[in-house]
């Protein structure tokens, strides 16, 4: 993930979810399955809050567990350490660890059968104490359906080129729905079964071209299960975004002019807003993405930027980008999530760094 798959979708500012599971960072005596040595958990904090890499659950050990007591180590436990060592973190849902055989009392091998939530005893568990997972028999999901059970997914790892999933993802856009594009991050380049940089790189790619274009958007898991297509706007945490107030909702407006829904500037730096979480602690653990729209016709250096307003060193993430010269718009955007604990205010902050006169409309911290 860190090596290859991140800086991927950090090039690209894409949003993802990640499922974890305790034994990867923390084996028990005995345990002999995967792990991933190197990284912990500060890492895994590191990509939710700086990465919007949305975290799931995974289970403890990803392996068989039998009786009651065995199950809630499983789900509960899991859950309530991984938040435990990922303290601003909050996981958005249980991603079932996938196995053979009647594991878990028969429940993770046949999540096609929706009965297997009620009558199985990992399945209550799971449906009780997540607000989303995975299920299984599909690939396709409807969109503004109310279901966060049972969620379907797209696997990648076999891959040896992009043609299937872009068909997929091409399917969804045809007929309203979502579609969830798996992958596990050490098959990329393990061998000549398994897919190439090259290939998931084509499969982005035509992800970004549809969202650049318009005709997609790239969410998390929890975005895609809260999505409503019929709507053309996303929730944003910023006030007046349009600057239909001109610059009222903001400070740092020193050198800056407001016509049209359009900020511009030739002297100013950023423009900032400041957001208080006891007002908005729905908001707290959220995925979001740092927005904002500018052009530079002589070029300049932009940035959009969420900082704890008590100290840079609690919260911060900066992304600034280099504007040619051109009259085009350019959509800047970085992927984040709002910390569930120590910071009560986050000031969001987006505009002109260094260079020539900048545009700049439509900034947000956008729902993914």
């Amino acid at each position: 993930m860190m090596t290859k798959v991140l800086p991927m979708l950090q090039a690209r500012g894409i949003p993802a979810s990640m499922a974890h599971f305790v034994n990867q960072f923390n084996p028990q005596p005995g345990y002999t399955g995967d792990t991933s040595t190197g990284y912990g958990w500060a890492d895994v904090q590191n990509l939710v809050l700086n990465n919007g890499i949305e975290a799931h659950g995974h289970s403890w050990s990803h392996q068989e567990a039998v009786g009651a007591r065995a199950l809630e180590h499983e789900t509960l436990d899991s859950r309530t350490e991984m938040e435990t060592q990922m303290p601003k973190v909050r996981l958005k849902g249980m991603m079932v660890p996938g196995t053979t055989g009647a594991f878990w009392g028969g429940f993770t091998n046949n999540l096609a059968d929706p009965s297997v939530w009620h009558n199985t005893e990992a399945g209550r568990l799971v449906m009780y104490n997540y607000a989303a997972a995975n299920g299984g028999g599909g690939v396709i999901n409807p969109l503004a359906s109310g279901q966060t059970l049972g969620w379907q997914s797209y696997l990648l790892d076999n891959l040896t080129t992009s043609a299937s999933a872009i068909s997929v993802l091409s399917q969804a856009q045809d007929t309203g729905t979502g579609a969830v594009l798996m992958l596990h991050p050490n098959t990329v380049d393990f061998g000549s079964s398994n897919i190439t940089t090259s290939v998931l790189g084509e499969i982005l790619d035509y992800m970004v071209a549809e969202r650049d274009a318009g005709r997609a958007m790239i969410l998390t898991v929890t975005g895609m299960l809260h999505a409503d297509p019929s709507r053309t706007t996303r929730h944003n945490l910023i006030r007046d975004p349009a600057f239909i107030n001109g610059l009222a909702r903001y400070a740092g407006t020193t050198g800056y002019t407001v016509a049209g829904n359009i900020a511009s500037t030739t002297t100013g730096g950023v423009l900032s807003q400041s957001i208080a979480f006891d007002t908005h602690a729905y908001a707290k653990g959220s995925t979001r993405e740092a927005y904002a729209e500018f052009r530079a016709p002589a070029g300049a250096v932009v940035r959009v930027h969420l900082v704890d307003t008590t100290s840079s060193a609690t919260y911060e993430v900066t992304k600034d980008v280099t504007l040619p010269a051109s009259t085009n718009w350019v959509t800047v955007r970085q992927p984040l999530s709002i910390p569930t604990t120590g910071s009560t205010t986050l000031r969001f902050e987006f505009g002109r760094v260094s260079g020539g006169a900048i545009d700049v409309r439509n900034p947000g911290l956008l729902a993914v």
